[in-house]
């Protein structure tokens, strides 16, 4: 059960830094790619919504759309 745990937050660390990177090289304010989404979307099945807006940083009714 411990390696299952490390695992899903070793995924949500993999989404944050991409989050992050995107974040820090994109240019004025341009939406948030659909492969970003889904990298997102894919966690939803380890947290729960309020988890990932709040990891993520994103709007959460935005996160429940995707």
């Amino acid at each position: 059960m411990a390696k299952k745990e490390a695992r899903k937050k070793q995924r949500l660390k993999t989404v944050q830094d991409q989050f992050a990177n995107w974040r820090k090289n994109r240019k004025g304010r341009d939406r948030i790619p659909e492969p970003l989404w889904d990298a997102a979307a894919s966690l939803a099945d380890g947290f729960s919504i309020n988890e990932l807006s709040k990891a993520l940083r994103l709007n959460h009714s935005s996160l429940k759309e995707h």
